[in-house]
């Protein structure tokens, strides 16, 4: 992400030639053709053009533009920036909003182009034309090839390899990046996408759209699914073929797993909303290398706990959230397998004939867990032979779903603390 400087003045700068961007700009770092334009948060600056902060920065080619909080007018804004187009190769437009439509502009050298757009609170329940492709397109307004404009389906082969983030209120709706060999999609499109994308990338995250199983590559070692729909097959026939997988996050609803047909290298599984089962234990089922594992709001079938310990027997850190996953038998069964780190997020306290109850509640009790305490944490520590505890606050158990169920590939923390009922 780019990062501000200290706010500061170039040497011999003149205030009158800063009276087109009002009072709250701040001009800092105008050296080595790099301009940074910050605005105050609350009251955005308007900006329809950069000449009068180019001509201050004339000893240098401008090769890296940050603008944060304003009001863009688009037209001028793009057409300010065609006599420096050979030399641009970073925009950064953070906490800016868009008027009009920006005039498409040949940046040959383009390598980074990241958009952050605010829009009025009335707009943040329909946020659907903010992913259209022919709007999003319209806000990449850069072509790398001259006279050769692009469709959003060839967004990951454009000709630089350009690193793009954009976001809505908070929403990471696409970003590419081959230094990170990351793709991230939260578009409907996102199959065109996939299937025009010439060299795929290792770390793979789809967010409420709808793919074929053909689209998905075989050689990703991180694949996070929230709320995607399979067009022709299974998210089994996915995995079957992902096996190098080590990272795997999916939060699909309505789906049923078994635990065989999950990657055996995993070192991280966080399965959200979905129903784990299990056929049956052998050794073909066990994950040796796993030690993180989350559940969130899902059923897990009783054979799963049953084996918990031949299936997973290198567990360090586990996590059950939502009252269906944080239940008696999931805390009974880690505390069990001495897992060093269990998370707990809306216990289910009310299952008065679950499995185990009585020890648990004893327990949590003499490390000070409240019955009303429904978020807490248990820590084993380093050659210890008793656990510690301690409860959670609802952000702190808030903080841990966000991170743990991977909601963190495709929203910012900020929007995800205004989300009601902090969902998507």
């Amino acid at each position: 992400m780019p990062v501000f400087m200290q706010p500061t003045l170039p040497i011999g700068a003149k205030p009158n030639r800063l009276a087109p961007f009002l009072r709250p700009v701040l001009l800092k770092n105008i050296v080595s053709g790099v301009v940074a334009l910050e605005g105050n948060l609350n009251s955005p600056i308007p900006l329809s053009n950069i000449d009068a902060l180019v001509n201050i920065a004339d000893s240098a080619p401008l090769s890296v533009l940050r603008i944060q909080n304003a009001v863009i007018d688009a037209p001028s804004f793009s057409d300010s920036l065609k006599p420096f187009s050979n030399t641009i190769r970073e925009i950064h437009l953070e906490n800016v909003s868009i008027s009009g439509q920006f005039n498409r502009i040949h940046l040959p050298n383009i390598s980074v182009f990241v958009l952050k757009l605010v829009i009025p609170e009335s707009e943040w329940d329909h946020m659907q034309p903010y992913q259209e492709a022919i709007r999003v397109h319209s806000y990449l307004f850069f072509d790398p090839i001259e006279g050769q404009d692009w469709e959003m389906k060839d967004v990951t082969n454009l000709a630089s390899s350009v690193e793009i983030l954009y976001e809505v209120h908070g929403f990471t709706f696409l970003q590419v990046s081959r230094r990170q060999d990351e793709l991230s999609i939260y578009v409907p499109y996102c199959d065109e996408i996939l299937k025009n994308t010439k060299v795929p990338f290792r770390k793979l995250s789809l967010a409420a759209c709808s793919v074929s199983k053909m689209s998905i590559p075989e050689n990703l070692e991180y694949l996070n699914f929230f709320d995607v729909d399979i067009q022709d097959g299974h998210i089994s026939e996915i995995l079957a073929k992902t096996r190098s997988l080590r990272y795997l996050f999916l939060d699909l609803s309505n789906v049923a797993l078994d635990v065989a047909d999950l990657p055996k290298a995993l070192i991280s599984l966080s399965l959200g909303t979905l129903n784990l089962t299990n056929s049956g234990y052998t050794p073909a089922t066990v994950f040796p290398d796993l030690i993180t594992l989350s559940f969130g709001f899902n059923h897990v079938t009783p054979k799963v706990y049953d084996n918990f310990e031949n299936i997973f027997p290198h567990i360090t850190q586990a996590a059950a959230i939502g009252w269906q996953a944080a239940n008696y038998k999931f805390l009974e069964t880690c505390l069990n397998s001495r897992i060093a780190s269990i998370v707990i997020e809306d216990f289910d306290r009310n299952g008065t004939t679950q499995t185990g109850m009585r020890e648990i509640e004893e327990m949590l009790r003499s490390l000070d867990i409240l019955k009303t305490d429904i978020n807490f944490m248990l820590m084993l520590p380093t050659n210890g032979d008793r656990y510690v505890g301690f409860p959670l606050t609802k952000s702190m158990g808030h903080a841990y779903r966000y991170t743990l169920l991977g909601w963190y590939r495709f929203l910012s923390v900020t929007a995800y603390n205004l989300a009601e009922k902090y969902i998507i």
